[in-house]
């Protein structure tokens, strides 16, 4: 997100208007500038922002917000063993668990 983006939308935001501004590439040097020194009040988010804010709220969101965003849990192990997972296979992050024969053939 560029500086001229940043720009466009901060003179659509009118005196008494609360802005969030969420940019799943990133912002610039010179756009986080522009939104930085906004007169109003703007929070800026990517899209780690996004997804933290949703793993920590999700299982809070109504049937309607929960239709709007299916999430699926998904669980992994933790495993010490010479066997080696894919790094797509599981987000260090992860609070959850996933049974082992999920995982690992023979398991």
């Amino acid at each position: 997100m560029g500086a001229r983006d940043a720009r466009g939308f901060l003179g659509a935001l009118r005196s008494g208007d609360r802005g969030i501004y969420l940019s799943t590439g990133g912002f610039t040097r010179e756009a986080r500038y522009e939104l930085e020194r906004a007169t109003v009040p703007l929070s800026l988010m990517d899209l780690d922002n996004l997804a933290r804010l949703i793993d920590t709220h999700d299982e809070t969101f109504d049937t309607d917000g929960r239709g709007l965003l299916p999430l699926t849990k998904v669980f992994c192990l933790r495993i010490e063993t010479r066997a080696v997972l894919p790094s797509w296979f599981c987000d260090v992050r992860s609070r959850n668990q996933k049974d082992a024969s999920e995982i690992l053939p023979n398991a």
